[in-house]
């Protein structure tokens, strides 16, 4: 149902996104993607770099007095840092962990995978971030309330989460790593610090939530619509990530069944004494919080040397150093908190339709009527 396309490299002039079938009607100021442009840039760890990005950018297209058309919502964002890549210096020693090496094997870029560099880098993520953050604003005033955050940076991991989503709002505003717990902040700090004097990186995991999701978006009776598929997909999407988790995936591979599942009880409706499984069941969203959890390795870029080789000569060199972060699980979160909402919004479209605001709003009152004896209520 929806179709997103991003353009631009990362020290281009611009960087281009469209999205293609939202719905007309849905209210939408730069004010609301600045905020989740701002948020990408920030947590501790980030490089020198975010003091110059500025993420200036423009909406495009497919808005018109403050409310989506229907057409492609298009965003455009400045590279503040923009240089003639036609005068770049080539590139023929490859970063251990980049897309460098099977990227220039792949478009025969050899003499020089500047190309590879400029469209792999992380930083294609502030305009897929701007672009997307309109279905974040859809799903909200439709009902549903998706919120990103930290869970651990390196070894560091919270230890106290809130169950309502405004109270994880409430105490992510007050870390400065986006932790739900801004107690934990102090000893994540250390680590940090620790690893910028060493020259080393961090890795570390970051939750998204999905609060007040209609049962059965998604899809059992076609593999490749299963619900919890499109959201591993595009979480691992996301540089860096290298594992992708639905509820207490990894934790319960390890348990017995009576362990693992969610049992029924009626109080006030259809509710589950645990979440274990992640609100997905089968394929489906069964009316319980979503949780999806990405793993992220250390950032390969760091200014401790790593060896590697010149692609014209074979010759042994020592990989290049380009300035980088130290840790960017908190702007991952926010990151995967549009993309997550994306595929969310694709599936309540896939389910309902509607070409505006209005129609899906009345297709969800419809079924919500139909499944009133289960979640009377409390989901849409």
């Amino acid at each position: 149902m929806l179709k997103v396309l991003t353009a631009g490299e990362s020290h281009g002039r611009f960087l281009v996104g469209i999205l293609e079938g939202m719905p007309a009607g849905i209210e939408i100021s730069e004010k609301y993607v600045r905020e989740f442009l701002k948020r990408r840039r920030g947590g501790y760890g980030r490089g020198r770099r975010m003091k110059f990005e500025e993420d200036n950018f423009q909406i495009i297209g497919g808005v018109i007095g403050g409310r989506t058309t229907g057409a492609p919502f298009a965003v455009m964002v400045e590279n503040s840092g923009a240089r003639d890549l036609e005068k770049e210096p080539p590139q023929r020693v490859p970063r251990p962990g980049h897309a460098d090496f099977p990227g220039s094997l792949k478009y025969g870029f050899t003499d020089n995978f500047v190309p590879v560099i400029e469209r792999s880098s992380a930083r294609e993520t502030a305009v897929r971030t701007a672009v997307l953050s309109i279905t974040h604003k859809f799903l909200h005033d439709i009902g549903i309330n998706v919120i990103g955050f930290t869970r651990a940076i390196g070894s560091i991991e919270v230890r106290d989460i809130p169950r309502s989503f405004d109270e994880i709002l409430e105490k992510r505003e007050k870390s400065m790593f986006y932790f739900p717990d801004p107690d934990v902040d102090g000893e994540a700090k250390k680590l940090v610090d620790q690893a910028i004097e060493a020259g080393e990186t961090l890795g570390g995991v970051f939750e998204v939530r999905v609060y007040g999701v209609p049962p059965g978006l998604g899809s059992y009776v076609d593999p490749f619509r299963r619900l919890d598929g499109r959201i591993a997909g595009i979480v691992m999407s996301l540089n860096a990530v290298k594992a992708v988790e639905i509820g207490d995936g990894i934790e319960i591979s390890g348990k017995s069944g009576s362990e693992a599942v969610d049992e029924f009880e009626i109080e006030g409706g259809v509710k589950r004494r645990t979440n274990r499984s992640g609100g997905i069941e089968g394929g489906m969203t069964n009316g319980e919080v979503v949780v999806v959890r990405g793993y992220m390795k250390p950032i390969s870029t760091m200014r401790r040397k790593k060896m590697s080789f010149d692609l014209k000569t074979l010759a042994m060199k020592p990989a290049p150093y380009i300035r980088s972060d130290t840790v960017v699980v908190p702007a991952a979160s926010v990151i995967a908190e549009v993309l997550v909402s994306y595929v969310i919004a694709d599936a309540v479209l896939e389910k309902f339709g509607g070409d505006t605001l209005g129609d899906v709003v009345k297709a969800i009152g419809f079924y919500r009527d139909r499944i009133k004896k289960y979640f009377p209520s409390s989901h849409l």
